[in-house]
């Protein structure tokens, strides 16, 4: 995707391709049981940060990381913000793979 901001051109992925490929590349890698066993673990990863930080969202964590006392503690918890939202996009699509894994692992290939 293009934006333009100030003169200056900005180019990024185009969201809804990446979201399509990483589907496609999880259906490629995995069987149902292995989306599902997939969704387990990054669904306990979520817990263990919710238990570690008491917080229940990536933007609690933020929150925060206001009230550290050091910049590594700080520096720490952003990247776990930001690890946090990434695995709750994964798991998006991987429970979206789940939910259709009949449709999109069908041969829509016509036979001659």
């Amino acid at each position: 995707m293009k934006s333009d901001e100030k003169g200056t051109t900005h180019y990024s992925p185009d969201p809804l391709h990446t979201r399509i490929q990483t589907l496609r590349d999880l259906l490629d890698q995995h069987d149902r049981n292995g989306l599902i066993q997939l969704k387990a673990d990054l669904q306990e990863q979520i817990e263990e940060w919710r238990d570690e930080y008491g917080v229940d969202s990536p933007a609690a964590l933020r929150d925060r990381a206001a009230e550290t006392d050091t910049a590594a503690d700080t520096r720490d918890i952003k990247q776990t913000a930001r690890d946090w939202e990434l695995v709750e996009y994964r798991l998006s699509i991987v429970e979206d793979a789940i939910e259709n894994y009949t449709t999109y692992t069908q041969d829509f290939r016509a036979s001659a």
